[in-house]
């Protein structure tokens, strides 16, 4: 009975650890370097489920092509730049929304989690 209660709570330790550290953001990782337009091109989705891309169908041997397919978003009145501008606006009064990067003709943005500070990457073109 000794030897199962000490591994109950060096598995309680363990998980309290592991939750501080995701509040000082130790789980967070970085982001990557391919990220922006290359060639006309966004990056391909990652192999993970997660991962979504519009222009998912561009890589025709990518394993996630049928699952990671999105249509794009619709342009605000034919006009990319307002369509930017807008969506700018909208993901900034989004919680744990930063904005990285916006230009014209792109916009980069990063999500954060509440509790454990996991971040997503967000590319628009």
């Amino acid at each position: 009975m000794g030897l199962l209660k000490a591994l109950l709570y060096g598995l309680l330790a363990l998980v309290f650890v592991v939750l501080i550290g995701a509040r000082f953001g130790w789980l967070s990782g970085r982001p990557p370097s391919d990220l922006g337009v290359t060639q006309g091109y966004l990056k391909p989705p990652s192999l993970t489920r997660n991962s979504v891309s519009s222009q998912a169908g561009l890589y025709p041997d990518h394993p996630q092509r049928a699952h990671a397919l999105i249509p794009p978003l619709p342009l605000k009145h034919g006009d990319a730049t307002a369509s930017l501008r807008t969506l700018a606006t909208v993901l900034q009064m989004q919680p744990g929304m930063t904005l990285v990067k916006q230009r014209p003709d792109y916009l980069y943005a990063q999500a954060q989690t509440r509790w454990l500070r996991f971040v997503d990457d967000l590319e628009f073109w």
